[in-house]
């Protein structure tokens, strides 16, 4: 074994510095969320026990998280030897993380894991006699499918895996199977397809639970990061952790499982055929007239696209949330950057895409004239859009904010997109507006170059009232709001002799334009106040109606009518 560790050294001399710069990277994250977030405990985290655990003991934590790197990027080319002696070592901090994690009442059947881990550490180092081996072998198969039917039929056990725990029920039933056919193999003689089934069962499991482990600690360990003072500077984290943890979380579970997949392909020396057949299946082809399509080009293609428009997201969201919060900016410029950025990346996204699917370049040409035809037949609203977008990105006649009227659509502008705009209206509708009409149609913008907006009351009063009276009184209302400019100043004037009435109109400007509504009811709710307490009536219309009777004698008293 010494011999055997020396050679590997020989071959991969920066392995043991690569293993312990691993080591200490995560001791000291670890220890820097211990003794820097003093509200670890009190975290809003998911797995607030996994958490205690990484804190509590970060040596054991360190270890787990060291050999799932291990085993991800140096497992393939560790000697068996070595890779067995550092399973065997790392079996003890594993049980104590998991008796942390999952409870006392599966205490039995992680000393049930612990056994077969043991069992897979020494088996072939430890059994030289083939009789032994075998004798051995059997006596390991018969335990594992009793554990594993056993662990079946309490479902009570099996109730608390919520995630996925359909799947580790069938895992468990075909694992069952092929114990069943390990058992008769070792006994008709083939001890090494015996051994190859066996081993594959218990690497199953083992690595499963080491992922688990390794995934609950990672977790925690992300978790208490992004809680912690120094990460919390950011606006982005700050409003957020919780969701970028959620995301991170699913990321990395995804990951573990196609490792865990692929070890387990591996135990079963399966791997290379799986490969092969999937590379077969990405390679196949079909011919359109001189075009050779295969199925790999068309999902590199779907794939490109999606993770570009993935990109272009993410990249908003930061710029949105992160950097527009900390830069002053004119009005209307973020929003540019914002749009620009995403037009950029979704098209070089597109030209990867083209060239990632096998496509020549240099048939760009054919592609451009083909959406010439396009255009020419039908695609001039979309083509005319798009470019419409790009104006309104330079010019920004509207921007992001902005109160806009459009024929009869009015509500405030909450997206600029390729093709069309967003507009929330004031009855909470959102309205999808092609950019065209908003670059073809003459537009009302109440918020353009700034906020403030003037407003109007009109009133009327009785005949015989003071006009000079009415006027004070208007502008006393007016400067005794807070919220009505007195630059420029509120204009009350006598507009005319109506019909019933003297009218009046008031003209005040307001600082904000959402404030509308409010201050206009204020400002009527004042004026009436105002006029009660000073004794002027407003009239509502009169009209004088004349009746004339016996018009050309066609109206007669009626038959035994009394008169006065």
């Amino acid at each position: 074994s010494t011999t055997v560790v020396s050679d590997f050294n020989r071959r991969d001399p920066s392995f043991k510095y690569k293993i312990s710069g691993v080591f200490i990277f995560v001791l000291i994250l670890l220890l820097y969320t211990k003794y820097y977030n003093k509200d670890w405990k009190d975290s809003e985290i998911d797995s607030v026990r996994s958490s205690q655990v990484a804190i509590n003991q970060p040596i054991i934590s360190t270890l787990i998280i060291t050999w799932l790197f291990t085993i991800i990027f140096w497992g393939k080319d560790l000697p068996r030897e070595l890779g067995r002696f550092m399973e065997l070592i790392m079996l003890t901090p594993l049980i104590i993380i998991l008796r942390s994690l999952l409870g006392k009442k599966y205490y039995q059947w992680i000393w049930v894991m612990l056994g077969f881990g043991i069992f897979h550490a020494l088996y072939n180092l430890v059994l030289d006699e083939n009789l032994l081996q075998r004798f051995s072998l059997l006596i390991i198969t018969i335990a594992s499918g009793w554990a594993i039917i056993k662990l079946l039929l309490q479902g009570s056990l099996l109730k608390g895996i919520k995630r996925y725990g359909w799947l580790i029920k069938n895992i468990m039933r075909l694992s069952v199977v092929i114990c069943f056919v390990s058992f008769i193999a070792n006994i008709v003689g083939s001890v090494l397809f015996s051994e190859l089934l066996i081993m594959g069962v218990i690497v199953t499991f083992l690595g499963g639970m080491v992922f688990y482990a390794a995934e609950s600690m990672i977790s925690a360990i992300l978790g208490l990061v992004l809680t912690s003072p120094l990460v919390e500077k950011s606006n982005l984290i700050r409003k957020y952790k919780y969701e970028i943890l959620s995301r991170v979380k699913k990321i990395l579970f995804f990951i573990l499982i196609l490792v865990w997949i692929y070890l387990v392909l591996r135990v079963y020396t399966i791997q290379d055929v799986v490969i092969e057949w999937i590379s077969g299946f990405l390679t196949f082809s079909f011919s359109m007239g001189s075009l050779n399509i295969s199925v790999g080009n068309v999902l590199a293609f779907i794939t490109t696209i999606l993770f570009s428009v993935w990109i272009s997201r993410f990249i908003r969201f930061i710029l949105e949330e992160e950097v527009f919060e900390r830069t002053k900016m004119a009005k209307g410029v973020p929003g540019t950057i914002t749009l620009l950025a995403r037009y950029g990346i979704i098209s070089l996204g597109f030209i990867l895409a083209i060239a990632a699917a096998g496509i020549d370049l240099s048939n760009i040409a054919i592609i451009v004239g083909a959406l010439g035809v396009g255009i020419g037949f039908g695609l001039q609203d979309i083509f005319n859009n798009l470019i419409s977008g790009l104006i309104l990105a330079f010019e920004r006649p509207i921007q992001m904010g902005d109160v806009i009227q459009v024929g009869e659509l009015r509500g405030i502008v909450i997206e600029i997109g390729f093709r069309s705009s967003t507009v929330k209206a004031y009855d909470g509708s959102e309205v999808i507006v092609p950019n065209g009409q908003l670059i073809s149609n003459q537009i009302q913008n109440f918020t353009l170059s700034d906020r403030r907006r003037r407003m109007s009351l009109n009133i009327g009063v009785a005949y015989g009232t003071d006009p000079a009276y009415v006027l004070e009184l208007l502008s006393e209302v007016a400067s005794e709001h807070e919220n009505i400019l007195k630059d420029p100043n509120p204009r009350p004037r006598f507009i005319k002799f109506g019909d019933s009435s003297l009218d009046f109109q008031l003209l005040y400007w307001i600082v904000e334009f959402d404030d509308n509504f409010r201050i206009e009811t204020e400002m009527n709710i004042a004026v009436s106040k105002k006029f009660k307490e000073a004794g002027i009536q407003i009239p509502f219309p009169q009209r004088d109606i004349h009746i004339k009777s016996n018009l050309e004698g066609k109206i007669s008293n009626p038959k035994g009518a009394k008169t006065d």
